[in-house]
């Protein structure tokens, strides 16, 4: 882009269309700290559209949706599980490039994973076919997932991380390797994250 050529991008205008969650992910999803991007409003609407709204997004308003209306018929509320190796060793992944933030493009293959199997594991065990301590128990691994890729975007969308970390009880200086200290009971839903476009 180059100001005489006059192909410039606006920055308010990206913000102001798609807010500056999804122009942050952008940026930094897409190339590391430092590095040339491509602009493309193809692939910032993909971002808005298909990782925010409906990956994390539905993620987020389809587990605590169906958990409060389980937890409020007055059902067993389960102990939350230990972490899954799977999610550790993505965990530690990302963690080892927190400190550098050169590869941030690399931070977000992980949140994408954890993503991805959040929503595979939904699709796969269906809850809301299920019921009772069956269905809670599916539901709070489901909140698991949902603490996992909500710390692990705050950096990158730290407006709409800061609402569901506020509807879970999840404190704002929480580290990735403090234990889950979420009380099941307190879980509200929080408000509409992303409107697609």
């Amino acid at each position: 882009m180059s100001k005489s050529v006059g192909n410039v991008i606006d920055p308010h205008a990206m913000i102001a269309e798609y807010g500056s969650d999804t122009v942050r992910l952008y940026m930094t999803s897409e190339v590391g700290v430092g590095q040339d991007l491509n602009f493309s409003d193809d692939r910032i609407k993909s971002i808005h559209n298909d990782v925010l709204a409906n990956n994390y997004g539905n993620l987020v308003n389809r587990v605590l949706s169906l958990w409060i209306a389980h937890r409020d018929k007055g059902e067993t509320i389960p102990v939350i599980p230990e972490t899954s190796p799977a999610i550790l060793d993505i965990v530690n992944d990302y963690k080892n490039m927190l400190g550098k933030w050169i590869n941030t493009s690399r931070m977000f293959i992980d949140v994408d994973t954890v993503l991805n199997m959040a929503n595979n594991m939904l699709n796969t065990t269906e809850p809301w076919k299920k019921s009772g301590e069956e269905k809670g128990k599916l539901l709070v691994e489901g909140i698991v997932y949902v603490y996992y890729a909500t710390l692990l975007l705050s950096p990158f969308i730290p407006e709409a991380t800061g609402k569901v970390m506020k509807a879970m009880g999840i404190k704002e200086d929480t580290k990735l390797d403090d234990p889950i200290l979420i009380d099941l009971n307190t879980i509200t839903k929080p408000e509409i994250l992303f409107v697609k476009k």
